[in-house]
């Protein structure tokens, strides 16, 4: 139980010792203060060391599995950064692939439209569409510049209704 303070954890134990030694073989017999939750609690052992040291191991521990996982934390950065350069000059060729077929059928739109079939234009003008967002998206492999295609393909889209 935690007590805000040790006025209210000694209460604790003067009002209730009888009926907790009712149901149990031990009874609180002082008020400790905990340095982890900054709070009071109550205790039948005696010897406040024990306490203060199985509090003290409890902060220990605490502390060694912080540390453990901000190191676990570290590493799986590392690894990541490196995953990301390895995979960078795959994702960069394939949004490059991506991004010049993406270009070739905006242009055979463009042509087909002068040709005037606005129907085989808007297809291509679609395919081209789709093609653009099967992009790799990935920091530093050159994403941004198929916004302004899409926003292209879009105004042409609009501008080659029937």
């Amino acid at each position: 139980m935690l007590f805000e303070t040790e006025k209210k954890a000694l209460l604790f134990i003067k009002f209730n010792s009888d009926e907790i030694l009712v149901d149990n073989v031990v009874t609180p017999t002082r008020a400790y203060y905990c340095e982890s939750c900054m709070g009071w609690h109550v205790t039948h052992i005696k010897d406040g060391n024990k306490i203060e040291q199985r509090i003290e191991e409890g902060k220990t521990k605490r502390e060694e599995m912080e540390n453990w996982v901000t190191e676990q934390k570290r590493q799986m950065k590392i690894q990541l950064e490196e995953k990301r350069q390895e995979l960078e000059p795959q994702y960069k060729a394939h949004n490059d692939n991506i991004y010049k077929m993406a270009q070739e059928l905006l242009e055979r739109a463009k042509k087909l439209y002068q040709e005037g079939n606005v129907r085989e234009a808007r297809e291509s003008l679609n395919k081209a569409l789709k093609t653009s967002l099967d992009i790799k998206s990935f920091k530093g492999t050159g994403g941004g510049r198929f916004k302004s295609l899409r926003r292209e393909i879009n105004n042409l889209l609009a501008q080659y209704r029937y």
